[in-house]
């Protein structure tokens, strides 16, 4: 369920397509290409979702079994 109070959001001009772990980005304004590790490709898909930060957190917890602060560190807080 999408979090109004989600700080970050996915920019509607970026393209992404999955490639095994990885997600590979295409900004269609600068034509520049991103690819996201496997945790970043996560933290993609839960953003796009509209979970908030600490939503985001819990959830690379749960599924890449870090810390509090490791995940944290990944989301930016």
């Amino acid at each position: 369920m999408p979090d109004s109070s989600a700080p970050w959001a996915v920019c509607p001009d970026v393209v992404t397509r999955r490639v095994g772990d990885t997600l590979v980005a295409v900004s269609l304004s600068t034509n520049r290409i991103f690819e996201l590790n496997r945790t970043g490709s996560r933290i993609w898909e839960l953003v796009a979702a509209g979970r908030s930060d600490e939503q985001v957190v819990s959830t690379l917890i749960e599924e890449f079994e870090v810390t509090h602060e490791v995940a944290s560190r990944q989301v930016g807080d």
